[in-house]
């Protein structure tokens, strides 16, 4: 009955121990976890973002303005002469 009086607390406190310990790397892991799915929705978000404004870039590309080298008019880019002065747009 002696051994089971001692073991008893060493075991228990044993098991308390190995919980703690369990809990502690289980913890670690779910904020590794929680840290490169941010990483990885900060990347995503870079990468929308880079995209939007090549995107925005080339639309603003296709829709810019010829200006006369001439008299300095912004002439739409469909249009082969100036509005103004008549003279030829180069492109």
């Amino acid at each position: 009955m002696k051994v089971i009086g001692v073991i008893a607390p060493i075991m228990a406190f044993a098991i308390i121990g190995i919980s703690i310990i369990t809990m502690v790397i289980k913890a670690n892991r779910f904020k590794k976890t929680i840290r490169d799915t941010i990483q990885t929705k900060k990347t995503i978000e870079e990468t929308i973002t880079a995209k939007a404004k090549a995107q925005l870039e080339e639309a603003l590309k296709e829709n810019q303005n010829l200006t006369c080298e001439y008299c300095g008019t912004a002439c739409n880019k469909d249009e082969k002469k100036c509005s103004s002065c008549g003279s030829t747009l180069k492109r």
